[in-house]
Order: C-alpha cells, then structure tokens, then sequence
C-alpha cells in the first residue's frame, strides 16, 4: 500500500474560525436561525431605507422573495413576527450569513453576523426576575461576543442614526481607528408596527469581514453549494411535447 500525507490548514492563533462566534452566541443563549437569501422588497426599503437600491431576481419565487437581501435583518425580522404570533415572548436569535449591494454597478457579497432579542431579561422561572431586555443587555452581548479577539484595542460605542433602528437608541460599533464594524440599538417604532407588534425589540449587524475583528470566514463544501442555490436564479421548469 502506498503512504500519503495529509497535513491539516491550521489557523493562526490571533484569527478567529466562524465557528467561534456561533459557540459564544449560542453560550450567550441565542438560537441560531437560517433565512433566505431572497426577501420582500417592501420589508426590505422600511429597513434599509429608500436609497437603498436592492438587487431585483429576474425570476423570482413570489413577489415576497424577488430581492436580494442586502441586511440580515429582514430574515430576523421575519424569523421574530413568526414566533411572536405564536405566544413565544422571550426570543434570542442569530445568523450568520452574505448580504448582497451594489456599488458602482458592481455586486458585492459582504459576510455578516445579526441578531435580535426581545421579551424578559430571563427565562420565566420562579426564581427570576421579570424584568425586560434593554439596550445595555444587548450591548453586553456584543462585548462579550467582541472579546473573543483577545486584543487590548477598545471597540467604541457612539451614538448614531441608522434606518431600522430607534432614533437615539442606535449605536455605531467601530474599532480604535474609527474603522466601522457595525450597529446595534432598539427597532425602529415604524418598523414594529408594520410587524404588527407593539413588542420592545432589540437588534445587531456585524461586517465580518473587517480586518480588525480578525474572524476568519471559512465556510464548509455543503455551506458554500447551499448558498450558491440560495442565489442562483430559480430555472423555469419546460414541458416538451411528444
């Protein structure tokens, strides 16, 4: 029998694996959560904004899934209006995943990390206290999630203005050199009523891809071929006659 060699790609140990952030999220009680690629055009200019220009499909499934999306968000949103409408109060959702835009006529694929929370601060037990998730919980949980880096450079929190999230309740996350890395804040209130719900939620969006996180995004075979199928356009089915 012949001998081979088989040597394993390591990862340098001030890079982070995806993986991490999935582990010290679902640590931190969040549930991971899939959604499509595609969303509701309508769903996507209240969160986005109206100057955002989405990627249209020029075949798509249904008219609620015929743009690209270009946040995490919507999926989360959706994921939440879901739940919500089925008694479940207390939610700690993530995903990871592409989002798709557009600059300078070009198509560009960013990885992101988002998340929601809403409901109480704990489990109902009769031990815990009712008191309901806020802003700084959220907050928290981004820290602990940025402290995976192990680096002693601050990430700083300033107050900012974004579609989708409350006014003055939003916070820009940006590295040491004012290098953006996300936002996080309350939903906006306009939002929440075209959910049809009067709830208090809570949400984040991460770049992924920004070198002063140092994640690195390695995605498995089956990760990268279900995405390919998540993006390419859906072929028209053809019956020929006989």
């Amino acid at each position: 029998l012949g001998v081979g060699q088989l040597t394993l790609a390591g990862i340098p140990e001030a890079e982070l694996p995806l993986r991490s952030i999935r582990h010290q999220l679902a640590a931190l009680g969040y549930q991971e959560v899939v959604t499509y690629s595609f969303i509701d055009p309508h769903l996507s200019k209240i969160v986005m904004g109206d100057e955002f220009e989405a990627i249209p499909l020029e075949n798509p499934i249904s008219e609620d899934l015929s743009v690209m999306r270009g946040s995490l968000i919507p999926g989360l949103l959706n994921t939440y209006q879901y739940n919500a409408n089925r008694q479940h109060s207390r939610l700690r959702l993530f995903e990871t995943g592409l989002v798709f835009l557009k600059e300078d006529g070009e198509i560009l694929q960013k990885e992101m990390v988002g998340g929601l929370i809403t409901g109480k601060r704990k489990p109902a037990s009769w031990c815990n206290s009712i008191e309901m998730t806020d802003f700084y919980d959220l907050k928290g949980d981004i820290e602990a999630l940025l402290n995976l880096r192990g680096e002693s450079d601050p990430i700083l929190f300033n107050s900012a203005e974004k579609n989708g999230f409350h006014p003055g309740q939003c916070a820009r996350i940006s590295d040491s050199k004012g290098n953006e890395i996300g936002y996080l804040g309350a939903l906006h209130p306009a939002v929440a009523r075209e959910l049809d719900k009067d709830m208090s939620a809570f949400i984040f969006e991460l770049d992924l891809g920004r070198k002063s996180l140092n994640f690195v995004i390695r995605r498995r075979l089956h990760q990268i071929v279900f995405s390919l199928l998540r993006v390419l356009q859906i072929a028209s089915l053809v019956v020929f006659d006989c």
